[in-house]
């Protein structure tokens, strides 16, 4: 609205952008929590892959919902990741490696 020679958005505008806005990254963070624990699920007995598999999740759902066409939350996203992940994606990480992976986020 501050640029110049912008033109004024409409209130019905404002509130289709905040829908998408609030709206698309906790569907974004969903979708890549379901990616992520079906990946997680394939890996077996490899802690330093699992652990990577956890930040490599973080990254790209933050990436894809700030910095691409989807112009959404990228702080609602991870919110929502980590929730379906400590729902859900916990119970698809090989158990000998779960405290490999506690571990790791503790420290970052």
């Amino acid at each position: 609205m501050a640029k110049p020679g912008a033109a004024s958005p409409s209130a019905g505008g404002i509130v289709i952008n905040l829908a998408r806005i609030a709206g698309g990254g906790p569907i974004l963070g969903f979708v890549m929590g379901l990616i992520g624990s079906l990946w997680l699920r394939r890996v077996i007995r490899d802690d330093v892959l699992t652990s990577t598999i956890t930040f490599i999740c973080c990254y790209i759902v933050f990436y894809f919902a700030e910095f691409t066409f989807f112009h959404v939350s990228g702080i609602l996203a991870i919110v929502v990741l980590g929730l379906f992940m400590s729902a859900f994606g916990k119970t698809k990480i090989y158990p000998e490696s779960e405290h490999a992976v506690h571990t790791v986020w503790s420290f970052a």
